[in-house]
């Protein structure tokens, strides 16, 4: 019985690790590869706050 625990947890903590590995390649590769609205080439400059500025209408 013990195993099967084991077996369990190791498949959940793979499974978050795989999905948690996943959610950030997402967020970086949306985040270094979008083309900018202004005209200024995409970079890591980006920061989080460009990111909530560009969602505030002015």
């Amino acid at each position: 019985m013990r195993k099967h625990i084991a077996e369990a947890v190791n498949l959940l903590l793979t499974g978050a690790v795989l999905a948690g590995v996943a959610y950030g390649g997402l967020w970086a590769y949306r985040n270094f590869n979008m083309t900018e609205q202004d005209g200024k080439p995409p970079g890591p400059d980006k920061g989080i706050t460009n990111l909530i500025d560009e969602r505030v209408p002015k």
